[in-house]
C-alpha cells in the first residue's frame, strides 16, 4: 500500500466530462454487453459548463472503479444508468445499478472508512478528496446502489 508521500501526484487542470465518460463507456462496454446488462448515459445540463477541475488520470481511475463495481454486482438483465448533471459550480457523476446492494459490513471499500475490508478498494474517495471532489454512495442491499461524484467544474 502507498503511503501519503509515495501518493501518485495530482496534476489538476480542464478535463472535458465527456471525453472521459465516453473513455470509460468503451472499456466496458463488452464486459456490459457480455453480461447481458442494459447501460444508459445521459447528461442533464443547459448551458453549464462541462469542463471539470481535475486530473484525467485519477478521475478515470474512479470512474473504471466505480463502474466495475456496478458491473460485478449487477446480474443478467439488470440496469446500469449513467447521469451527468451541471450547473455553473459543479458536476455531478451518478451511476445507478439494480445489482446487489451493498452490506453496510463493506460500504466502508466504497466510503474509504477506515474500517473498510479491502484497504486497496478505498483509492475512490481519497482521489477524489485529492481534486477538491467528494465521492458517496447510497447503497439498498438487493435493489442496487448509486455512486455520486461531485467535481467543481471551470467556465471556459
Amino acid at each position: 500500500m502507498r503511503s501519503q508521500a509515495e501518493a501518485p501526484e495530482v496534476r489538476l487542470g480542464l478535463v472535458e466530462v465527456e471525453e472521459i465518460l465516453a473513455r470509460g463507456e468503451t472499456v466496458f462496454a463488452p464486459l456490459i454487453a457480455e453480461r447481458g446488462i442494459a447501460f444508459s448515459r445521459w447528461q442533464e445540463t443547459s448551458q453549464a459548463p462541462t469542463s471539470v477541475l481535475a486530473d484525467a488520470e485519477q478521475l478515470t481511475q474512479i470512474l473504471v472503479s466505480l463502474m466495475d463495481d456496478a458491473i460485478q454486482t449487477t446480474p443478467a438483465q439488470g440496469r446500469i444508468s449513467m447521469v451527468v448533471r451541471t450547473d455553473r459550480d459543479r458536476a455531478e457523476i451518478r451511476i445507478t445499478d439494480t445489482g446487489l446492494g451493498i452490506d453496510p459490513d463493506h460500504l466502508g471499500a466504497i466510503t474509504g472508512r477506515p474500517t473498510a475490508p479491502r484497504v486497496a478498494e478505498a483509492a475512490a474517495p481519497m482521489l477524489a478528496r485529492r481534486m477538491g471532489a467528494h465521492l458517496s454512495v447510497t447503497r439498498s442491499p438487493g435493489r442496487g446502489s448509486t455512486y455520486r461524484l461531485v467535481l467543481p467544474t471551470c467556465s471556459t
